[in-house]
């Protein structure tokens, strides 16, 4: 049975469910009679025209609906499932081509954002105090957080990317002073490997004594690792580097003291301390003589 809010009262109170009170049926009767929720369900009723993607549930409710789907997958659903939920007949067809294209747009933009970006992206911005598919009740704060939260979020995210944007600066920084202490190294040892080129050449004592300025800011001790068990050095490559340059430098020290009319030979002053099982040494190359070389360089 219905009742006709513009039928005769009489009429639709004879209209009256079995189950529901005689004297309740007739306050609802009056009720709609009322002009004011006459002209409420005619407005309503234009409205109903205007919708370009009806949905499928009839009197259930959006609410309802996720309850049941809740139960039935034994999780939380999403929108864009209670979308296609709402908006599909039993069969499984959509209830237009307008719900249907919607529908496929949500799944393509839900896969680069999150589900709330696509809803604003297929349906435009949110109504104030309604959520897009979710029903009545659920408010945009319970989908969306508060407006605070959203802006903590946002200073957060701020503030993460502005660390992830000085660490990248820094690892660049870092790149760049290794390209260059390689560099500076590879320009060390072409030099020297030239001037050992032929040993019976003579190398000029100031070209020896120029070779602490070629890298001013190198460091002033050279780290070796003393030999440990098996016969093994535990030197890392950057330690055998140096070391290849120290024997270069100490070649190149003999033969400057030769051709010097020096005495054929140098000392070296070592100062060392320990180090757990490493030991620091900072050479001071003394030719005879009184001339001075200095390793490292600096």
């Amino acid at each position: 049975m219905k009742c006709d809010p513009n039928g005769p009262r009489e009429a639709n109170i004879a209209r009256k469910p079995l189950e529901i009170p005689l004297e309740q049926w007739v306050a609802f009767v009056d009720y709609r009679a009322r002009p004011d929720k006459k002209a409420k369900a005619e407005q309503n009723t234009i409205n109903r025209t205007h919708q370009t993607m009806p949905h499928t549930l009839g009197s259930k409710s959006i609410a309802r609906l996720e309850n049941e789907m809740e139960k039935q997958l034994g999780r939380s659903v999403t929108r864009v499932e209670l979308f296609q939920a709402s908006h599909t007949t039993s069969d499984g067809s959509f209830a237009n081509e307008v719900a249907r294209h919607n529908h496929e747009d949500l799944i393509i933009r839900s896969q680069g954002s999150s589900e709330n970006e696509a809803f604003t992206s297929v349906f435009g911005k949110e109504h104030p105090g309604y959520v897009r598919g979710m029903g009545l009740g659920v408010v945009p704060t319970q989908i969306y957080g508060s407006s605070s939260s959203s802006s903590r979020r946002n200073e957060a995210s701020g503030g993460t990317q502005a660390e992830i944007n000085e660490l990248r600066d820094t690892v660049q920084l870092l790149r760049q002073q290794v390209q260059e202490n390689e560099q500076r190294f590879q320009q060390q040892l072409s030099i020297l490997t030239q001037q050992l080129a032929n040993q019976n050449q003579n190398i000029a004592t100031n070209q020896v004594l120029a070779f602490r300025d070629i890298e001013p800011q190198a460091p002033t001790r050279i780290l070796i690792i003393p030999k440990v068990k098996d016969g093994l050095s535990g030197l890392s490559k950057a330690e055998e580097r140096y070391i290849k340059i120290l024997g270069y430098l100490l070649y190149m020290a003999k033969v400057v003291a030769n051709q010097e009319g020096l005495d054929d030979g140098f000392r070296i002053v070592i100062n060392d301390g320990p180090n757990g099982y490493q030991l620091v040494y900072h050479l001071h190359i003394h030719l005879i003589g009184g001339r001075q070389m200095n390793w490292p360089p600096g």
